[in-house]
């Protein structure tokens, strides 16, 4: 909801201030000339009560509530047949004042007034009356200086700058709303209220001969927006976030800037910014994650958001923060078949609306970390829900599986050019990030010492040479030199095995096994599904440690086995997230340490696994708040 552009300033020693608003600073029309006085006598008003409806009656009790609280008064409501000489008229009232302030007004029109003793708010319908309402706790109450500011004899008119505007000479009413955002159709119909007095069609694609307000949100840059006349469109621009500002700035500083004149052509145009979050740097992010492990008696936990929903990372956070009572200081995110799906499977707008996200996570003091489940891009997967499943191979055989591993390196092969329009959209996507100052850390090719997914070094029995899987991550690691990304902490994370002796032919070879060397990778990790047997304990994550010398985690955790329930999900009776507490001490006082632990969320998640609360409530986890504060340390 944009604010009315006079700015209320009150000086300590001044009880009058002049201040002149002309139309290029107040977009909503007005007085040329408006005083504003401070209310001497608050507390002899009363809110005159017609019990009219219940919607009125509701928005009138909040007001009240409102100003109680804000300036530390008990305002009083009184019947309609009582006459008092101090008034607060909110809506239909059977005082003249009302009459007389509600007529000729709209559908959305509103009015504040201030008729001798008498403060008016009337609107021409119960959802304009709710906007005058909040203009009028946000504009006229000031709760720091406990004082209600209104001049004597004022009056504040909605009024609508899109009245009788034209684009390259089309009447405006003559547009429809062309939607590229991931806004709501209600969101945007209430946004364009504070400019149109009629309602806009919204209309979910172009067609040829139409014009449109354009409400285009998939620039990738968080701050900025701008507003254009194109081909006689109108052509709001920017990010998920900026979109807003630039629909402020349009029912504001643009269309107020025409004066008179309501005429757009393809001269009139706007930039600017809305404020982005400060962030902490990778430098920063590398510190803060090599404390907590060398803090040894502290551990950052959190969640991997699930599925390619726009809306994955704040579900993600809002599910743990209700299963925890904290947010998490640990997001996951997989950008290809088993998440995101990035520019593949999402609208530019989409991608906008993630990384705004990201950004404000961030922004908050949390982490994020990226993996990839690649598309199988030998078409060798056993179904659609499956596409980084199956094996990659030619045949069954040894020879097989090495020439297709070479060939997904080989540029120009079939493999090679299915797999790098996946990696190229990492690349963009990445760079996206950089270029908004966003560290991560970026995951790849995990669990690879196993045999589920297709970049697996065993397929069918057969273990490939180290070398084949190695020369994937070296060749993703370059590729991303190369291209400039820089904003990255590497991860190195195998699953949890046994197998020390590398026996070929397992479930699982070594976590070293794979393990590309100490420049190719920051920190290292595990994944861990746990029947609630310390499994880690014989999994190899100590010999991990020993041999890179990095910060270590358990980048992926949740029960399996014996210890989720019949439907394979986690189940409190089973393995709760205090079990998971139990461990975690039994493990730090055998000398273990962890930067962070993340379950794999959905039905591995702490929704399911149960008493999160009490688990987040001890002293070893770290939520975003106490990272955030970590973070702060470091400034």
């Amino acid at each position: 909801m944009k604010k009315a552009l006079f700015l209320i300033v009150i000086l300590a020693i001044i009880t009058v201030l002049f201040v002149s608003c002309g139309k290029s600073d107040d977009p909503y029309g007005g007085a040329e000339v408006v005083y504003i006085d401070r209310v001497e006598n608050p507390g002899d008003y009363v809110f005159v009560d017609m019990q009219k409806s219940t919607a009125t009656a509701d928005m009138v009790k909040d007001l009240k509530d409102y100003m109680s609280d804000a300036m530390g008064i008990a305002f009083k409501s009184v019947a309609a047949y009582k006459n008092s000489e101090y008034e607060i008229l909110v809506g239909y009232t059977n005082r003249q004042e009302s009459t007389d302030a509600a007529k000729d007004l709209k559908y959305f029109d509103y009015t504040i007034k201030r008729i001798n003793n008498k403060i008016v708010i009337s609107a021409g319908s119960d959802e304009s009356l709710r906007e005058a309402i909040s203009l009028f706790k946000s504009e006229f109450i000031d709760a720091e200086a406990k004082a209600l500011y209104l001049p004597e004899n004022y009056t504040y008119i909605h009024e609508y700058l899109g009245n009788g505007l034209t684009v390259d000479g089309v009447d405006i009413k003559e547009f429809k709303v062309l939607n590229k955002t991931c806004l709501d159709e209600d969101t945007i119909r209430s946004e364009l209220r504070e400019t149109f007095d009629f309602e806009l069609e919204i209309a979910g694609e172009e067609a040829e001969g139409e014009h449109y307000i354009i409400l285009d949100a998939s620039s990738y840059i968080y701050e900025d927006y701008s507003i254009t006349i194109e081909n006689g469109n109108i052509r709001l621009y920017g990010s998920g976030r900026s979109i807003y500002g630039a629909l402020d700035a349009f029912s504001g500083e643009f269309l107020s800037g025409l004066g008179e004149d309501k005429s757009l052509t393809s001269v009139d145009k706007l930039e600017g910014k809305i404020e982005k979050p400060e962030l902490y740097t990778k430098d920063q992010l590398m510190s803060v994650l090599t404390q907590v492990y060398d803090d040894k008696e502290h551990i950052i936990i959190g969640e991997q958001s699930r599925g390619n929903s726009v809306d994955g990372i704040t579900k993600a956070i809002n599910t743990f923060e209700s299963a925890t009572g904290e947010k998490p200081g640990i997001i996951g995110v997989d950008l290809q078949v088993f998440g995101m799906g990035i520019f593949s499977h999402t609208e530019p707008y989409e991608i906008s609306h993630i990384i705004c996200d990201i950004i404000d996570y961030v922004g908050d003091g949390g982490i994020v970390t990226f993996s990839a489940h690649w598309g199988n891009p030998s078409g060798n997967y056993p179904d659609e829900d499956n596409l980084y499943r199956g094996v990659l191979g030619y045949d069954y055989t040894m020879a097989g599986y090495e020439k297709a591993f070479t060939d997904l390196l080989t540029p120009g092969t079939e493999y090679n050019t299915k797999w790098m329009e996946e990696i190229d959209r990492e690349v963009e996507f990445f760079l996206t990030l950089q270029e908004n100052g966003v560290p991560a850390i970026w995951r790849p090719l995990h669990e690879s010492n196993g045999n589920w997914f297709w970049f697996c070094t065993t397929q069918t029995g057969n273990t490939l040479d180290a070398s084949y899987i190695k020369n994937i991550w070296y060749f993703i690691f370059y590729y991303f030199k190369e291209k400039g990304i820089e904003n990255l902490l590497w991860c190195f994370a195998p699953n949890y095995s046994p197998n020390y002796d590398d026996v070929p032919g397992q479930g699982k070879m070594s976590t070293t096994y794979l393990y590309p060397g100490d420049e190719y990778c920051d920190i290292v990790g595990v994944d861990w599904y746990t029947q609630g047997n310390l499994e880690i304990e014989d999994g190899g994550y100590l010999e991990l440690l020993d041999a890179a010398k990095k910060p270590g985690a358990i980048t992926e955790f949740g029960s399996t086995g014996e210890a989720v329930n019949e439907n394979g999900k986690a189940d409190p009776a089973l393995y709760s997230a205090m079990n998971a507490c139990r461990d975690l001490k039994t493990l730090i006082s055998d000398g273990y340490s962890f930067t962070y632990l993340m379950t794999w969320g959905g039905s591995w998640g702490f929704s399911f696994m149960g008493e999160g609360k009490p688990f987040m409530a001890e002293e070893m986890t770290l939520g975003q708040s106490e990272v955030k504060a970590i973070f702060d340390a470091l400034k």
